[in-house]
């Protein structure tokens, strides 16, 4: 019973923090939307920090894995097309994102406590993207370093840009229209560097 409140307490915490920020959501507002007592939210959480936090790595949680992005890169081996398999791999973790994580962790990112583990995921997977396309790439020694520096923006490009697509269109429109838009996106950030 207990778990089932929890969940529905950081389920519903995930929704407004997302919503109004860390600031802008009392135990009491949070007490009164997951149908619960502000005791309770002490009683599980201890405090504010603490429920953010449970609540942040949840959505964390909710995304895919740094390390399933790795093999998904990988799983496609040596094949000719570099472009499909990055932008599939992408559009995963793209699509494994809800809009509400997206914008909590956005939230999260104006709060200096929680930016790094509002973007731990994120930060690894931009690590991961840009090392494999710079691997990619053949390039004199001389070029190394501007094929790395290259490679890391259009992934943090990307990324972000995604996540700023995944807050603010992805509740406006249907999801098709969404995905021929991320991959889009993806294929035009990805063109200069696969």
């Amino acid at each position: 019973m207990a778990s089932r409140i929890e969940a529905r307490i950081i389920d519903m915490g995930i929704r407004m923090f997302a919503d109004r920020g860390y600031e802008g959501v009392s135990f009491r507002d949070l007490a009164e939307e997951a149908d619960v007592t502000v005791a309770s939210l002490f009683r599980l959480f201890g405090n504010k920090q603490k429920l953010f936090e449970k609540v942040l790595t949840k959505a964390l949680e909710q995304t895919l894995d740094p390390a399933q992005f790795l093999f998904l890169i990988y799983e496609g081996g040596e094949k000719p097309d570099k472009m499909r398999l990055f932008t599939l791999t992408v559009m995963r973790w793209y699509a494994s994102v809800s809009p509400y994580a997206a914008r909590l962790f956005f939230q999260s990112s104006l709060q200096e406590d929680w930016r790094e583990l509002a973007y731990s995921r994120i930060n690894k997977i931009m690590e991961i993207l840009g090392t494999t396309l710079q691997h990619g790439q053949s390039a004199r020694r001389a070029d190394k370093v501007a094929t790395r520096t290259k490679s890391a923006v259009a992934a943090h490009a990307m990324m972000f840009g995604l996540l700023q697509l995944k807050m603010t269109y992805a509740t406006s429109r249907n999801s098709k229209e969404e995905a021929e838009l991320a991959t889009s996106m993806i294929r035009r950030w990805l063109r200069p560097v696969v």
